[in-house]
């Protein structure tokens, strides 16, 4: 897949007075949405956006699963708090459930952060039972890393858009030891109650409301500057103050607003973050993460308005002209 780093995508804006013309992406149509599914659950819902471009058969496999009722009246078997929580390997009567074809692709550069689903698939094993992992808290040690060339047995498959607040609620339940595989499980049952792919699974992403995967304790409301830009921290960072003349190394994805939230860049399956001059990019990024004390360490949602973004050109096939745009940093360090 070719795609365009950011430092062209986004110094090509207005910043620099250029339309963008994008690269070429074979496996990328302009303004198709990615695939979503809900987890209906005892505690509420959760709508999970799937990554079919990242991990093609892993997210077919689960879709596969989901319209075969294959996680219906099971429940969520595990908690660890502030890590993950695990779900669709035990029945409502604790019994385990049937094997089902399986798949690894953890090394298509996707990371277990905040938010990310990975589905169960160690390499060489072709069945098994694919459980279900949400990521509480960012688990590095579930990466792939090149340098050992082992592979994880989870591959990240989507990210949480709504319903993360659910997930947290979950993550603080007691739990108790209630057998073999249930070490760790919910002393309240947790049931999944049934589970859906599109349609009807399927909504706008409202930039009024941002990303459910800030939910929780620490959700915070958008703060709307006096140019029209609104950001909100999901991570408050620990490391330096990001200035305006910063050099940036980060983590991103970007999104239209429109109805269906399509994604036209982001760094996710390449597994290394990117380095750009602040000082070089759309009006946007630079107001937004040159200030307003973000730091390094931290991730902050943009929504950025046309003129501070692509403007009336907009930007080739996957920008359209004057579009709200959406963004997830993660800033990671300074160079």
């Amino acid at each position: 897949m070719v795609r365009r780093t950011l430092l062209t995508m986004l110094i090509c804006g207005l910043a620099s007075g250029q339309r963008c013309v994008p690269g070429n992406d074979d496996d990328w149509t302009p303004g198709d949405p990615d695939p979503r599914v809900t987890i209906q659950t005892s505690k509420g819902d959760i709508e999970i956006e799937l990554f079919a471009r990242q991990a093609p058969q892993s997210v077919e496999n689960f879709q596969t699963y989901i319209n075969d009722g294959y996680y219906n009246d099971t429940i969520i078997y595990s908690v660890t708090a502030d890590s993950s929580i695990q779900a669709g390997r035990f029945r409502t009567d604790y019994r385990g459930k049937p094997n089902r074809p399986l798949s690894n692709e953890s090394t298509n550069g996707l990371r277990n952060i905040r938010g990310r689903v990975a589905l169960y698939g160690p390499a060489g094993v072709t069945e098994g039972i694919p459980a279900i992992h949400i990521n509480i808290s960012d688990n590095k040690y579930l990466d792939y890393d090149p340098n050992t060339g082992q592979k994880p047995d989870y591959t990240v498959i989507g990210r949480i858009v709504r319903g993360m607040e659910i997930v947290a609620e979950i993550s603080r339940m007691e739990t108790e030891n209630k057998g073999s595989g249930l070490e760790r499980a919910p002393k309240e049952m947790v049931e999944i109650t049934g589970a859906c792919g599109e349609p009807p699974c399927t909504g706008p992403v409202d930039p009024d409301e941002g990303d459910d995967v800030t939910d929780g304790d620490d959700e915070q409301d958008f703060i709307t500057t006096a140019s029209g830009l609104k950001y909100k921290d999901v991570i408050i960072g620990n490391g330096p103050v990001i200035t305006p003349d910063a050099m940036v190394v980060a983590f991103y994805t970007g999104r239209l607003t429109n109805e269906n939230g399509a994604i036209f860049d982001t760094t996710e399956g390449g597994g290394q973050p990117r380095t750009f001059p602040l000082s070089g990019v759309i009006a946007g990024w630079q107001e937004g993460l040159g200030n307003y004390d973000m730091r390094v360490g931290g991730t902050r949602i943009l929504i950025i308005p046309p003129e501070l973004g692509y403007g009336e050109f907009g930007s080739g096939d996957r920008i359209p002209p004057n579009s709200i745009l959406w963004f997830e940093v993660e800033v990671v360090d300074l160079d």
